[in-house]
């Protein structure tokens, strides 16, 4: 019995390295979002179609058998015959794009020899997932694989409504008096870290502490976590036996909670800033510096108390901290 297929990549010769790795990135997700379902599968010429095989027939037999037909569009794609079969095979049996078997994205509108890419009819009126943006990859990948799923566009963010339910609109007047300051955009420097990802899971389970103090002496070194409702809450994989939690929960409690979830509820929201902040601390501990009790971070002397240094980059090193002496006694 042959597995099922959920997506053809069609594509040119001259984008192989990029639709490969696209091809594992696919195969690494499941049909669910939850990876409680079996891994998404793909038709790739190099991984199905064996030395020997007449191509053809295993590139026919990989169209027929694939819920969707995903076309990476470039200049030469529509100028390549076999590419040319492929999606015209596919365009042949739905004309109107009823089925919405194809699935197109757009790679290049350029190549090297100054071609431009010109879409044929059946792909004018089609929308597309544009991937020409590498830093916009993650968030494309994940609209792709939304489809692959059947699921529908992702809407946007779930917000209190500021005028429903009965409360009066209050309008203010926001235009500024002559007298006050125009408003002028302006570069802030801070010392705030630019968030750029957060992790996806937390892991949970019970336990009997019911301070953090006694995680810490129970399970020294342990990593960063916060303990409500009886349970220890943690970015650490809790299910691995190396994570140093394991001294302080039950091991057969164990759950797994996804952090988009927790954004949607106001109580796990805080939870999740508290579990931020202290795995930030944690981790700015390694990094001689500290943070005292009301919040503030401050570089710790030497390991033997002397003078730290601090380089960041290429830029000179400075002295961050150094060993206080009283005059008086000279120590």
């Amino acid at each position: 019995m042959h597995a099922a297929i959920d997506t053809f990549l069609c594509h040119n010769k001259a984008d192989k390295d990029w639709v490969r790795s696209l091809a594992e990135r696919i195969e690494a997700e499941t049909l669910d979002e939850e990876g409680k379902q079996r891994k998404l599968k793909v038709f790739f010429d190099e991984w199905d179609i064996d030395v020997g095989e007449n191509a053809v027939n295993r590139m026919n037999d990989g169209l027929t058998k694939a819920r969707y037909l995903i076309v990476v569009m470039s200049p030469e794609f529509f100028s390549s015959g076999w590419t040319n079969f492929e999606w015209t095979h596919v365009v042949s049996l739905d004309p109107a794009g009823a089925q919405k078997r194809i699935i197109p994205i757009l790679l290049r509108d350029s190549s090297d020899d100054g071609s431009r890419l010109s879409l044929p009819a059946p792909f004018r009126a089609l929308n597309h997932i544009d991937f020409r943006d590498k830093r916009k990859f993650e968030t494309k990948f994940q609209r792709l694989l939304r489809r692959i799923r059947g699921l529908p566009p992702q809407r946007g963010r779930t917000l209190a409504p500021r005028y429903s339910g009965g409360t009066p609109a209050v309008v203010v007047d926001t235009e500024p008096a002559a007298w006050e300051p125009d408003p002028v955009r302006d570069l802030l420097l801070g010392n705030l870290f630019q968030v750029f990802r957060i992790p996806t899971k937390i892991t949970c389970a019970t336990t009997e502490c019911r301070e953090l103090t006694e995680v810490w002496k129970a399970a020294p070194g342990a990593e960063s976590c916060i303990l409500r409702k009886e349970r220890v809450y943690a970015f650490a994989d809790l299910r691995q036996e190396a994570c140093l939690l394991n001294a302080v929960i039950e091991p057969n409690s164990i759950k797994e909670e996804f952090v988009r979830d927790w954004l949607l509820d106001a109580d796990k929201q805080l939870w999740l800033i508290e579990l931020l902040n202290r795995s930030l601390s944690s981790h700015l501990s390694k990094l001689a510096i500290k943070r005292d009790r009301k919040g503030r971070f401050f570089f710790r002397p030497s390991k033997d108390g002397g003078t730290r240094l601090w380089k960041n980059g290429k830029d000179p090193g400075r002295e961050v901290a150094a060993k206080k002496i009283v005059p008086a006694s000279g120590k």
